[in-house]
């Protein structure tokens, strides 16, 4: 094939996808002239560049496009650019937030098929998975390691680390969501909740009570963490909040599975009083949720992972809709790990800015964007783990944080720039996926609410959270009937393929 040639069959792959999706921002012309290693050092000094947020999260859809599309193996810690013959942490696949985090953007950035190679990676993991569950816990189920590689070995290598037992529960998460982008029952029935089952028998066997009859997993541990005098590298627990919601999660969505389908209806008595016997979740000393069941005193408050607040973000346990006074604990947490100079890695600060925008604080998430950008990127943009080790999954976590200032769709109900911050007071977004089947456009002036488009994929209902006041909802210019809903949502039926416009009135 001759360059042209070439050079064309990329620019029609590469648009196919990449233009699904367009991000309009307010736009710094004397920034954007300059070249990009001058445009971070003008922000660094206190420039004013909005402009490089947008560019930022073009720039990781990109990557996610370029290292997980057609691909056997999914994107490692280095996408597919890592250069050394002995990388950090072995360019593999840890399982307790990196190889996660690499795929938040897929859905919500209509990048469904780039998140394949994960969920082909999730299926492959069974057999030896299984075997693992058997062998080391004498439990059926699926038990995954916190680090596998390229040749899918489950053999842990990681010692402290390597007994954690969450990795199978958080990898069911992105076959969970997968359904609920697409509501493909054949899916469900064949690849989400055949794993589901698995990890919901893992702790079927695996859970124990403790002396207040509760059911709790020993051991346990938050991930990568200690608590004083709890021992090192990290510290085994009885517990661990990460592992409860974890646990509550993937039964939850069993469950859920198994109605959807009408099958299994004698296995879920036992999901039912699990997840009735599992502790609650507890608000320590300071107001904080607890990382642990035990109120245990931080041995580094700035940790740099979030582990204990899965449930805001990218989970939906504690939102402000889910549970609005664990949600005012997790932001304590949150508040205190930064407070102690927490979200020092770039994933980490990644983190931090898609849980300031789960607390609908557009102001915080884009702040943390900037230092996201400032603190944590190469003058190509590519995310650094200190000190300067290139890590990608801070370039898709942070990419992830940006669509979610924009849209929101957890817990059955579209939300509309929830968290849009004032750095961009004018602007537009087009192509991004709501859970339920819809591809949303909104437009935005004066830091509100202009236009909102919203094309039913599946003409499934629709809820939105209006921002508030009056609206109006179109298709084909006719008037749509709605109704709100309990929680003040408006609440309307949709037709597959159709195109509904919502306006302030």
């Amino acid at each position: 094939m001759d360059f042209a040639a070439l050079r064309e069959a990329h620019v029609r792959e590469h648009r196919a996808l990449f233009e699904r999706v367009k991000l309009e921002a307010p736009r710094r012309p004397e920034a954007e002239s300059l070249p990009l290693g001058a445009r971070l050092e003008r922000l660094r000094a206190g420039g004013d560049d909005p402009g490089i947020v947008a560019l930022y999260f073009d720039y990781g859809r990109y990557l996610l496009m370029a290292s997980s599309r057609r691909c056997d193996q999914p994107a490692n810690l280095q996408g597919i650019w890592n250069e050394q013959l002995r990388p950090p942490w072995n360019a593999d696949f840890h399982h307790d937030v990196n190889i996660q985090m690499n795929y938040w953007p897929a859905e919500v950035c209509n990048l469904a098929e780039c998140a394949d190679p994960l969920l082909n990676y999730i299926q492959r993991a069974v057999p030896e998975g299984k075997k693992a569950a058997r062998n080391l816990y004498n439990c059926r189920g699926i038990f995954l390691c916190i680090q596998t590689d390229v040749w899918d070995r489950l053999t842990p290598e990681a010692p402290g680390w390597d007994v954690w037992t969450g990795a199978a529960a958080w990898l069911a998460e992105h076959l969970w969501w997968r359904y609920e982008y697409t509501l493909d029952a054949e899916f469900l029935r064949d690849r989400a909740y055949p794993f589901l089952k698995l990890v919901a028998e893992f702790y079927e066997d695996y859970l124990v009570r403790d002396d207040q009859g509760r059911l709790v997993p020993v051991p346990s541990q938050s991930p990568e963490n200690t608590f004083v005098d709890g021992g090192k590298p990290v510290s085994l627990c009885v517990g661990a909040t990460m592992d409860l919601l974890l646990i509550r999660e993937v039964l939850t969505r069993a469950l859920r599975a198994s109605e959807i389908l009408g099958c299994d209806a004698d296995r879920r008595p036992a999901w039912e009083n699990i997840l009735r016997d599992l502790p609650p979740f507890q608000i320590g000393r300071h107001g904080q949720l607890q990382e642990w069941l035990e109120d245990f005193e931080e041995a580094e408050p700035g940790h740099r992972h979030y582990s204990h607040l899965l449930g805001l973000y990218p989970g939906e346990q504690t939102t402000p809709d889910a549970d609005p006074a664990l949600c005012c604990a997790a932001r304590v947490s949150l508040e205190r790990r930064l407070a102690d100079r927490g979200g020092h890695t770039g994933w980490s600060r990644a983190w931090t800015t898609a849980l300031w925008a789960r607390l609908c604080e557009g102001k915080a998430a884009y702040d943390h964007l900037v230092h996201l950008i400032t603190d944590f990127a190469t003058d190509s943009l590519l995310d650094l783990h200190p000190p300067r080790i290139f890590q990608i999954d801070g370039n898709f976590g942070g990419t992830a944080a940006v669509a979610e200032l924009l849209l929101q769709s957890h817990g059955g109900v579209v939300r509309l720039l929830p968290a849009l911050p004032p750095q961009w007071p004018q602007g537009s977004v087009r192509g991004l996926r709501a859970r339920g089947g819809f591809e949303v456009d909104i437009a935005w002036r004066d830091g509100a609410l202009e236009e909102a488009r919203v094309t039913s994929l599946l003409g499934q209902p629709c809820r939105i959270a209006w921002p508030g006041g009056g609206c109006e909802i179109t298709r084909d210019g006719e008037a749509v009937p709605f109704e709100r809903d309990s929680d003040g949502h408006l609440a309307f039926a949709t037709t597959s393929g159709r195109r509904y416009v919502l306006r302030p009135a």
